[in-house]
């Protein structure tokens, strides 16, 4: 386990609390995002913590990537009852799936990336052309 995603693991139990906090933010991400990508489409949310930003653009497929099991196990429970919403446990640099996504979002997520080439490399491969 490396230092983010073990970082991430420890805060998982407290992420939405700590979100809470800084509501205005967070809040004020989930309505930018909300500006630019059309519900109903394909949405991948790289870095999607416990699942909130992803579920409030109302994808009919949203696929949310974390590198912490916590979180991606906290936003499973969470939205269990959205079979649209799923959640997987691993990095950006190597998520595969065989989807094409109309948005790929990556919020607070490159700070974090040990190697932002590999991961931009791997998510190019998920996007199409209008992507």
């Amino acid at each position: 386990m490396d230092e983010v995603e073990q970082h991430f693991d420890e805060l998982a139990s407290e992420y939405d609390r700590i979100k809470q906090r800084n509501w205005f933010y967070y809040e004020n991400l989930k309505n930018r995002y909300k500006k630019f990508v059309s519900e109903g489409r394909k949405v991948l949310e790289i870095g999607c913590g416990t699942g909130e930003v992803l579920a409030s653009l109302k994808p009919s497929l949203g696929v949310g990537v974390d590198i912490s099991g916590g979180m991606v196990r906290i936003a499973s429970e969470k939205f269990k009852g959205r079979p649209e919403l799923k959640f997987f446990a691993a990095g950006a640099a190597d998520f595969k799936s065989s989807e094409i996504f109309d948005y790929i979002l990556l919020p607070d997520v490159i700070e974090h990336l040990s190697d932002v080439r590999a991961a931009i490399k791997n998510i190019t491969n998920l996007a199409g052309e209008e992507t």
